[in-house]
């Protein structure tokens, strides 16, 4: 069969990708396209084909499916651990009762030389009861809250299994709940999302109904967890709103530090009308958090030292998953403009170019306008944002047949309903990199009622000037 398969071609694979999913019950043609994505050095598809061919591939290959497997290896680590948890508290629970005996020895004395017939006063039931629940409400363990949630980067198929296991291994060491999320891959890149897909749910002792602790994979078919995933999917969007929302407010200090100023103390400073309008508007779910930023940095009154505290919170997990602050990356090839932190996309708009016209190299955004010219339908579109003081911009369009296209002279067209996005997305001092070849030809922008706005602050037009960008 081997021998058989050394000479399946690409159009092979192709057919019998579309004959399992019209015949999903045919676990032979399961297990022999695994053994194609084996070959091929895919391990990740290989074996969850193998997992459907069930009895199929016992048979042929003698040995347990890749799930039993994988399972089998948790449960042995996971006693391993519970045994040093047992050894531990055998430990502890011997010193207690030794410090108890010491105790009764050294008051022994004391109380054998007072009075033994001194009168003492025998609590009623009702009181006995009611002492009785005092000590019961007291010893009894607080109702578990949210979990925590830990986010584990993809890398390659081969290597996902095992970031997994190791990352139940130490959720279960920790005997909190957590719920361990990941995000879609496109390449190198993760694509971002406020719904994050659930991998793992490990549930404490605390919280579990038998001794050990519980793990769920709920991408798993025979996973009976539904209210579980239900509960960790919810756990899973709060954690996303919270890690964007100080993304969005850590990477404004870093705007404001790229363009050599200290961030004042309130974000309302920053979101004045032109030009003085370095984001958009005030957003209620993150100006808390830009002041609880803003306190780590105070200590320091130097841009260049200021500059080193802020980066140390990215270092150091501040903004988790999120490592880096917000930038744009423009791709002359795909025709793309995202919205990255580090390795993970938050938006990849299609846009128009002006091809060998448009620039390459590292910029900053050095203006924010809107309302180019005073309209919402001239060339600029409704929002305009200067690449470090050139000629060149990013801005609306309402040519829409332009995108995707090189018909500019230079500058970057997005839609409106883009740019206007993207506008309240990025501060004026973020960094814009001009590239070829990065981005994939993906897009990735939230559905019109899930887009990112913030209340817009007014007076962002500019009367007073004509632009004149290279359109």
């Amino acid at each position: 069969m081997n021998d058989r398969l050394d000479e399946w071609t690409e159009q092979d694979e192709a057919y019998m990708k579309k004959y399992v999913q019209s015949h999903p019950d045919n676990r032979m043609a399961w297990y022999l396209l695994g053994k194609q994505y084996e070959k091929d050095g895919q391990l990740r598809k290989a074996s969850y084909c193998y997992n459907q061919a069930g009895d199929i591939y016992k048979a042929f290959e003698n040995e347990p499916l890749p799930i039993e497997r994988f399972q089998e290896e948790q449960m042995l680590m996971m006693q391993a651990v519970q045994k040093r948890m047992r050894k531990r508290n055998r430990i502890k629970q011997g010193m207690r009762v030794l410090a108890s005996l010491l105790l009764i020895l050294l008051f022994g004395a004391m109380l054998a030389g007072e009075d033994a017939m001194a009168p003492t006063s025998k609590p009623s039931d009702k009181q006995s009861e009611g002492k009785d629940a005092e000590s019961e409400k007291e010893t009894k363990l607080p109702a578990p809250g949210l979990g925590t949630v830990v986010y584990v980067e993809k890398t390659s198929s081969a290597q996902s299994d095992r970031q997994l296991r190791q990352a139940v291994v130490k959720a279960t060491k920790q005997n909190t709940s957590s719920t361990l999320v990941t995000l879609q891959k496109h390449g190198r890149w993760s694509i971002w999302t406020t719904q994050p897909q659930v991998w793992a749910i490990v549930k404490s002792k605390a919280q579990s109904e038998s001794r050990s602790s519980q793990t769920y994979f709920p991408g798993v078919a025979e996973c009976d967890c539904e209210p579980e995933r239900l509960q960790a999917a919810k756990e899973a969007a709060v954690w996303a709103s919270a890690a964007e929302q100080r993304l969005m407010a850590m990477s404004t200090h870093a705007a404001v530090l790229e363009q050599g100023k200290l961030p004042p103390a309130s974000v309302g400073e920053l979101a004045k009308g032109y030009p003085r309008n370095v984001v958009s508007g005030i957003h209620p779910e993150w100006s808390g958090i830009y002041k609880d930023v803003h306190k780590k940095l105070t200590p320091v009154k130097n841009v260049p030292k200021t500059k080193r505290i802020l980066d140390k919170q990215w270092v150091t997990g501040e903004a988790e998953p999120f490592k880096e602050p917000l930038r744009i990356i423009i791709d002359k090839k795909t025709h793309r403009l995202a919205v990255v932190s580090g390795s993970i996309i938050l938006r990849n708009y299609k846009v128009g170019l002006g091809g060998e016209r448009t620039p390459e190299g590292s910029f900053v955004i050095s203006e924010k306008v809107v309302n180019p010219n005073g309209t919402s339908t001239g060339a600029y579109g409704s929002r305009g944002m200067a690449l470090s003081n050139t000629q060149y911009a990013i801005h609306g369009t309402n040519d829409l047949d332009s995108i995707g296209q090189d018909e500019s002279l230079g500058c970057i067209r997005l839609s409106n309903a883009d740019v206007e996005e993207l506008f309240d997305m990025v501060a004026m001092g973020t960094k814009v990199t001009i590239t070829s070849g990065h981005l994939p030809d993906v897009t990735v922008v939230p559905a019109d009622d899930e887009r990112y706005r913030v209340p817009l602050t007014p007076g962002q037009e500019n009367p007073n000037k004509i632009y004149k960008w290279l359109d």
